[in-house]
């Protein structure tokens, strides 16, 4: 009898699979939102195969989901009995309707905690908070319920005003990056607003003061009106530069020059203030990039005002005056508007004129005489320049946690990156980010909720990897083939690529290969998921 064989490409879905029941996503799933038993998956199994699908970077649309998982051994990754058309666009569908009916942010919540607690994130890290939007493609989209989230225009962080959008809030921990918190809002919802409401729920929250956290945020978090929060809580923020004792703690602290080196290329001068009735640390930093930065900056600057004043200029030589205090309140007027640029010199000529156009005859008297403007500018002295680069570059750390010493409060702040790390992965053109064609804000809202749920199955698989390296004090290669200790699990999903399960039907026997896997793999597997590495093992059996 011939031999029958197929293929399965089980690439790197084997890991994301193996976390998914690390976590027992599923089975808390369908804690959450019941499942009646009867149907060919459950909703967490639905679930779990949207997470697969959008970490597999395919750019493959939700409604495409069964021809995604054709390609994949779904019995491997799941269970026995379950067949990729199982995972239709209705079942997917009413799984994300059933999110947004049980609360999508209380439903994350439940998740994110439960992993966070399995996980040991460090209890005492701080931790970020930030919004994005997500402009959403399709049709007209009507209001919905006053405490629904509304589909709207309003300002595109994704730069595409012309598009309605959902606004989402996310939390996440120092500790990798793990989200553990999302909510979303209405499209045209202001950061302040929401910045103001998660301060109000996070001081009344006992698990946050009970873990001694600090938030960070940007520095929408620090008005007037979020001031009674703030108060009761520990933070670390930007101070607003549009605030008056701002701009004069700023010009002090260059004025003093008095400079503390933090890192390679940080400098800091730490002031306390009491500001909106906060007893504070204001720490002034900036860094050798940020004058690199601040430089071309001002370059841009000079060069835009140059070309405004070479107009300016042009018309008011142009012009007559009745008498020389008009050329020199002329030139005041507009000069006092110059930043960067100032009259080097200036000359009025007197002009006659005379009744009759053409040349006058000799012993013509003339008329009347107007004056004319002659004008010189440079740019300001390099004294003055590298004053506004040094202020340009510099930035104010505000925090009311005293136990942080200025350069634990810089490196706090650049914590906040694990957030905007995480909104830029949500919004990877090979992530979920092409399935907003959905129709209903239920069904998008869900949705943004699952894309959550794959970044923190994401983070958390990178976490498990970089710690057991660094403990075991060993390496993988990176991109060029340098050994490193904290590779990203990107690099690490496309190193699993080419990864085949081969079944081979003999008639009398069925003997199954895995193809492509060598020993850095094997050993991969076993620093991320012990139920992982089972999955990879029990494919590489002969029956």
């Amino acid at each position: 009898m011939a031999e029958i064989a197929s293929a399965k490409r089980l690439d790197h879905h084997g890991i994301v699979a193996g976390v998914i029941k690390d976590l027992q996503l599923i089975e808390a799933i369908d804690d959450l939102l019941g499942s009646s038993g009867c149907e060919e998956v459950s909703e967490g199994e639905a679930i779990a195969a949207m997470i697969i699908n959008g970490l597999g970077f395919t750019d493959r649309p939700l409604s495409l989901s069964p021809q995604f998982f054709e390609q994949v051994p779904v019995e491997d990754l799941f269970r026995d009995g379950i067949e990729a058309s199982h995972f239709n666009r209705h079942k997917l569908s009413r799984a994300l309707e059933k999110v947004h009916s049980y609360g999508s942010s209380n439903f994350f919540q439940v998740l994110a905690s439960k992993a966070a607690s399995q996980e040991g994130l460090k209890e005492a890290a701080g931790i970020s908070l930030d919004t994005t939007s997500f402009s959403v493609t399709g049709k007209k989209y009507a209001d919905t319920d006053e405490n629904e989230v509304r589909i709207t225009h309003g300002f595109s962080k994704d730069h595409r005003p012309d598009l309605p959008q959902i606004v989402q809030e996310l939390i996440v921990s120092h500790d990798a990056g793990v989200p553990l918190f999302m909510c979303c809002h209405s499209g045209n919802a202001s950061d302040s607003v929401v910045f103001k409401e998660r301060c109000k729920s996070l001081k009344s929250s006992m698990n946050f003061k009970q873990l001694n956290r600090t938030l960070v945020a940007d520095s929408k978090i620090y008005c007037k009106a979020n001031s009674n929060n703030l108060s009761e809580m520990m933070f670390v923020t930007r101070i607003p530069e549009t605030l008056l004792e701002a701009r004069d703690t700023l010009k002090t602290a260059c004025k003093n020059d008095e400079w503390e080196r933090y890192g390679a290329d940080h400098y800091y001068q730490n002031f306390r203030r009491s500001h909106y009735g906060i007893d504070q640390s204001w720490i002034v930093v900036y860094s050798d990039q940020g004058i690199v930065r601040a430089t071309k900056s001002l370059e841009t600057l000079i060069s835009k005002e140059r070309a405004k004043i070479d107009k300016e200029i042009f018309h008011l030589q142009a012009n007559e005056f009745s008498c020389s205090d008009d050329t020199i309140k002329a030139l005041n007027s507009i000069a006092k508007k110059w930043k960067h640029h100032q009259v080097k010199a200036s000359n009025t000529e007197k002009i006659a004129r005379y009744a009759k156009a053409g040349k006058p005859k000799t012993g013509c008297e003339q008329d009347r005489y107007v004056y004319k403007v002659s004008v010189q500018t440079e740019e300001l002295p390099i004294e003055k320049k590298n004053s506004i680069i040094k202020e340009k570059a510099c930035f104010i750390l505000g925090t009311n946690n005293q136990t942080l010493s200025p350069p634990d409060t810089i490196k706090m702040y650049k914590a906040q990156g694990g957030v905007e790390r995480g909104f830029r992965f949500l919004k990877d053109p090979l992530f979920f980010t092409s399935s907003f064609f959905l129709k209903k804000p239920e069904r998008i809202e869900g949705l943004v909720t699952v894309m959550t749920l794959a970044l923190m199955v994401y983070s958390i698989a990178q976490r498990r990897l970089r710690q057991a390296l660094k403990k075991m004090n060993e390496t993988v290669p990176n991109q060029i083939g340098k050994p490193v200790k904290n590779p990203t699990m990107r690099w690490v999903f496309q190193m699993f690529f080419g990864i085949n399960i081969i079944d081979i039907n003999l008639g009398y026997a069925a003997k199954r290969v895995i193809q492509g896997i060598g020993e850095l793999h094997w050993r991969i597997l076993k620093h991320t998921s012990l139920k992982a590495f089972n999955i990879y093992n029990a494919c590489n059996s002969t029956s």
